[in-house]
């Protein structure tokens, strides 16, 4: 059997060297060294960063926060790392491309991300069976807590002062989904005991504001479609004068009530910056306006008068005036500032 010629030959146009061969392989093992060095690299870097000491280096008052807390035992991928096969590594691309890159740049600021729901579940299921009661308030989660997350009442228990969220869930919102799933609103139902939510409770609350000392200048900031849920409908009209909250027509009969006091409105609305914009002229009409009013509108038909006129207002005058002065004006509406 005859041998191939470049397998002996040691000369020739067509041979080639074995050390040439040699020559040729070692930028592909240096780079397949390189690559595997990187790669243990980015391995160590990430299994050394999965650990709660790891975190801490750049954390270090969540860190503190969370060894005051219940959860001081438990490691921060417990909490943070979402479910699902692609959790980690999703997460580790975030750590190296976002988290590491931000700390090294010196950029501040919070970079804030719920923690899921089932991370929260998978130590706490007990917590969707019957009721759960816990510092002065009761609540039933499988009906009251759905969603993704477990944070919009829990934020703070782990990094307490960290999270820059509520500790606790709102009044208005439990209000608003007590309502409009008709559940009762008595108090009784989700408060109890002694350490139930009080105005000096610590807890931030919309409702602490709106019912504090300075509930007289704060109450109307709050939801006011929910102040029926604790009070009479005549309660507000004590003060005001007028039914509160504005039923939904209110839009279309607010004119009469402005016209007999506007002193009634301007209690809580500003004519410059509420009433205005809407109206698109300074509202309500002084007296004697209708002398002046063609120098404001722009037609017959200017949209902001169309507003709060029909189209007869204007005929009513306007089709009997006769040029000059033949016919009399007939008398204003009762009630108008004509």
């Amino acid at each position: 059997m005859q041998v191939p010629a470049d397998v002996h030959d040691t000369g020739g146009a067509g041979a080639i060297d074995v050390s040439d061969r040699a020559e040729l392989k070692k930028p592909t093992r240096i780079w397949l060294v390189a690559f595997l060095a990187a790669c243990a690299l980015l391995l160590g870097v990430g299994v050394a960063g999965s650990f709660p000491a790891a975190c801490s280096l750049c954390h270090a008052v969540s860190a503190h926060a969370l060894e005051e807390s219940a959860h001081a035992s438990v490691a921060c991928y417990e909490c943070h790392l979402s479910t699902g096969a692609w959790s980690l590594p999703r997460h580790k691309a975030e750590e190296f491309l976002v988290m590491y890159t931000r700390q090294l740049s010196g950029a501040r600021g919070p970079m804030l991300e719920e923690t899921s729901r089932a991370a929260c579940l998978s130590c706490h299921g007990a917590v969707l069976e019957g009721v759960t009661s816990g510092r002065g308030l009761r609540i039933a989660h499988l009906s009251c807590a759905e969603g993704p997350t477990c944070d919009g009442c829990h934020a703070t228990v782990a990094h307490a002062g960290e999270s820059g969220r509520l500790s606790a869930p709102s009044m208005e919102e439990c209000l608003g989904c007590h309502a409009a799933e008709a559940v009762s609103v008595e108090c009784e139902t989700c408060h109890v005991g002694d350490e139930s939510v009080t105005l000096d409770s610590p807890r931030p609350s919309p409702w602490r504001v709106t019912h504090g000392d300075n509930w007289r200048d704060t109450h109307g900031m709050g939801d006011s479609s929910l102040c029926d849920v604790c009070h009479a409908e005549d309660f507000c009209a004590k003060c005001h004068a007028v039914t509160l909250p504005h039923p939904a027509s209110f839009g279309k009969t607010h004119g009469r009530a402005a016209i007999s006091d506007g002193s009634l409105c301007r209690d809580c609305h500003d004519e410059a910056a509420f009433c205005n914009p809407c109206h698109g002229m300074s509202m309500p009409h002084s007296t004697g306006y209708i002398r002046v009013h063609g120098a404001s509108a722009e037609s017959v038909d200017d949209p902001r008068c169309a507003r709060c006129h029909a189209m007869r207002d204007c005929e009513d005058c306007h089709n009997n005036h006769i040029h000059p002065g033949g016919a009399s004006l007939p008398q204003p509406p009762t009630g108008s500032n004509r």
